[in-house]
């Protein structure tokens, strides 16, 4: 999606798709990872981890979740780690 972006091939959220080499050396792009610099990928406690910190490092009073998974389940399923990493933390009630 971020290469789409980069490229101006703007569409619709596509599947999964292999990583080719083309698409590997493009993720290490200063603008591609620029906008990756504050996303938080991995397990339950890596993401709990790395979102604690941030909110440690900035000391925002505000976080907006934004998830571009393909698959709706999978979303939601995201949705709701993020929602128990967050009572977690006790950042919301």
């Amino acid at each position: 999606m971020i290469i789409n972006l980069i490229t101006g091939k703007r569409d619709y959220m596509q599947p999964p798709s292999e990583m080719t080499e083309e698409l590997r050396s493009m993720s290490n792009h200063p603008s591609v990872q620029q906008m990756l610099k504050y996303t938080f990928i991995g397990s339950k406690a890596t993401v709990k981890n790395k979102v604690k910190a941030f909110i440690e490092e900035t000391q925002i009073d505000e976080l907006i979740a934004v998830s571009h998974i393909y698959d709706h389940q999978d979303r939601i399923k995201s949705y709701v780690f993020f929602a128990e990493i967050m009572k977690e933390l006790n950042i919301i009630a």
